[in-house]
């Protein structure tokens, strides 16, 4: 589709940089994904999307060099391979991808529609960040560019991995929490501008045995991700209807919802079933 390099290429040279550069060479590998393309798919059809890759890769191709190879590892993901000149140190690695996040920036003209996109950009070096896992480091800065706001770089810091390591190890408690009673409900009130309380909205907590109580803003998006959203988000409304049954008739109670749950569940059942059993 793009007249780049695949995957497979890629990874051949990448292995050839390895070695030339043996323990003390330099090279990097940046990491690179579009912005909203997905976006450009769903909306524009996926002829416009070849076509964005197309006009996307005719970009990048200003960039090669006999020291910047560049290729299309799948999809919208990108990746330059830097050495020599090309990755002498860190500010001339970060001028490359300074320019090609500039590069982007101007719209681009696919099938006659104007489209406007970002790219985020991760970055590793070697020897520094390793050589056989500078991909894999790459990625992880990558994924923060994403977290941070997109359409710009970040280099491989070691807290990346310490941080996916945290979450990994976040995500196998959050997996057996809902069996060990590890998750309550706390209520909060829904006043009206006459100052009566209406009803309560239920906000789920998770007091996780050695580290306190775990922000929902951390662990909701990991329960939708790992779809423990879908036996919590059943827990949550039956506990709620089961807890507003001994107040007054006139009190309602909000239950908050997932979309994961629209998609994966019986929304309707669940709600008749709670509703009935309490």
């Amino acid at each position: 589709l793009t007249d780049l390099p695949n995957r497979v290429q890629f990874q051949q040279l990448l292995e050839a940089a390895r070695e030339q550069a043996g323990a003390s060479g330099r090279f990097a590998v940046l990491a690179l994904d579009l912005d909203e393309f997905k976006n450009v798919n769903d909306t524009f059809g996926h002829a416009a999307g070849d076509g964005l890759l197309r006009a996307f890769a005719e970009r990048l191709q200003r960039f090669a060099s006999s020291d910047v190879h560049i290729a299309r590892l799948a999809g919208d993901e990108f990746a330059l391979l830097a050495k020599g000149s090309a990755a002498r140190d860190r500010h001339t690695v970060a001028l490359l991808a300074s320019d090609i996040v500039a590069a982007v920036a101007s719209p681009f003209t696919v099938n006659g529609i104007r489209v406007s996109i970002g790219v985020s950009i991760g970055i590793a070096m070697a020897p520094q960040d390793g050589c056989l896992e500078i991909m894999r480091r790459a990625d992880l800065a990558l994924y923060r560019t994403k977290g941070e706001g997109r359409n710009g770089y970040r280099f491989y810091e070691a807290e990346m991995d310490e941080r996916i390591e945290a979450r990994r190890a976040l995500s196998t408690d959050l997996r057996g929490a809902l069996d060990r009673n590890e998750f309550l409900l706390h209520f909060q009130p829904i006043v009206s501008r006459e100052g009566r309380v209406r009803g309560f909205e239920a906000l789920v907590r998770w007091k996780h045995p050695k580290r306190g109580f775990v922000s929902p803003a951390e662990f909701i998006p990991l329960a939708e991700e790992t779809g423990v959203i879908i036996p919590l988000g059943e827990w949550i409304l039956q506990q709620a209807c089961a807890t507003a049954a001994g107040w007054p008739g006139d009190i309602s109670i909000a239950v908050n919802l997932s979309p994961i749950q629209f998609r994966h569940s019986d929304l309707p059942l669940l709600v008749i079933s709670a509703l009935q059993e309490s």
